[in-house]
């Protein structure tokens, strides 16, 4: 998702023979040359922007982004509203996950020049990044109005809907993301994703199996691969592709959450629990929303509901509008009897992610104990008609 600006900066800069010769290397894609000598003339003349921009796209052109920053700060206190300082700053911020701040630069470039698809797309990245789903859509949609096939448009907007629990309507978007760009993985790693979540379980397993295969060393196809299996229920294979993915990035904290959670769906809760304390015991993993998740898991298998509730609350906090959360929090309610509260719980639940079976599974429960037949007559009809195409597909 994150542009990297390749394109000769020009602003006005001194035109002497080592500005010359420093552009016609970065012509030539002989950027560790190329940024040599911009970083020499910088030393020379230090209060010229335009140097300091070539020297920033430069080290982003070698993947050096966090090298890039301070030059690209230094150029914009010179020239405030100059769009092209604006857009490589931005890029060099969402390459080093400055998300907030790139945001800010990408608006300001929006600002005066708006409508800019390659800019709105950098834009849908960071705000996608920091969970603002929504905005990310409205932006890639809007950079979709000026370039219909543009890839990288249509694979944030992909992954944006499938963020907000709109499978069914990210499948065809990412299908033209992969149609636009055949070789893109993280494309076809997305469009698995909305596979996965309409139910298309076989055609996602073989996309991923098939990126698995092309390149074994892909750690995150191995992640998404765990995941699937996860979401299916095929918690045995799930545990071994969260393996693979572990023995390739050790550090890998989605994989190690999955590792946990497989060994929890399989019952192997005392091999689990240490998993979990490592776990916690990492900030940044505490945080996150799928560690608590898998933290109610435990909690919840091995009975301790109280704890669980307590997980799942904390959760949905961190992650208000995932259908999938407040599905787990109905779940536990029921378990302990809150009846009224597990229905409305389902019922929020369904609404957020309308094409997740599980809250309507529930709900079928929920609603032929409290004798409400014809409720849980929809319920059993959308779940049939979804089991159905599901076969047809096939």
């Amino acid at each position: 998702m994150i542009g990297v600006v390749t394109g000769l900066v020009l602003l006005l800069s001194l035109q002497d023979t080592g500005l010359a010769k420093a552009d016609a290397l970065f012509a030539d894609k002989q950027y560790v040359e190329a940024a040599e000598r911009y970083q020499a003339l910088v030393r020379e003349h230090p209060d010229d922007p335009g140097i300091r921009v070539r020297l920033g796209v430069a080290l982003m052109s070698l993947g050096r982004p966090a090298e890039a920053v301070p030059h690209l700060e230094a150029a914009e206190k010179m020239v405030p509203r100059e769009p092209v300082v604006l857009r490589v700053l931005g890029e060099a911020y969402l390459a080093t996950g400055k998300f907030a701040e790139a945001a800010h630069r990408f608006r300001g470039v929006l600002e005066i020049t708006p409508g800019r698809a390659d800019v709105l797309v950098s834009l849908g990245a960071c705000q996608y990044q920091l969970g603002e789903f929504d905005g990310a859509a409205a932006s890639f949609r809007a950079a979709l109005e000026k370039e219909p096939e543009n890839a990288r448009a249509l694979t944030g907007l992909g992954m944006s809907l499938n963020a907000l629990g709109r499978p069914a309507e990210a499948r065809p978007v990412l299908e033209r993301a992969v149609g636009a760009a055949p070789t893109d993985r993280m494309a076809r790693l997305a469009l698995a994703n909305s596979l996965t979540a309409v139910g298309e379980f076989l055609r996602a397993d073989e996309l991923l199996r098939r990126l698995t295969e092309e390149d074994p060393k892909d750690a995150e196809a191995w992640q998404y691969l765990a995941a699937l299996r996860f979401r299916n229920n095929y918690h045995e294979q799930a545990l071994e592709a969260a393996e693979r993915c572990f023995a390739l990035r050790p550090g890998d904290r989605d994989a190690r959450i999955l590792r946990a959670r497989s060994l929890v769906s399989l019952g192997r809760l005392s091999e689990a629990e240490p998993l979990f304390r490592e776990l916690a015991a990492d900030p940044d993993a505490a945080a996150d929303w799928e560690f608590l998740l898998g933290s109610t898991e435990y909690s919840f298998y091995a009975g301790d509901l109280e704890t669980a509730l307590a997980r799942i609350a904390d959760a949905i906090s961190r992650r208000p509008q995932s259908g999938l959360l407040h599905y787990w929090k109905a779940r536990i309610l029921h378990h302990a009897g809150r009846t009224a509260e597990a229905q409305a719980e389902a019922e929020r639940a369904s609404a957020l992610s309308p094409d997740l079976r599980e809250p309507r599974g529930l709900l079928v429960r929920i609603y032929r104990e409290l004798g409400m037949e014809a409720k849980a007559a929809e319920q059993i009809e959308w779940l049939s008609a979804r089991a159905a195409a599901g076969r047809e597909r096939r």
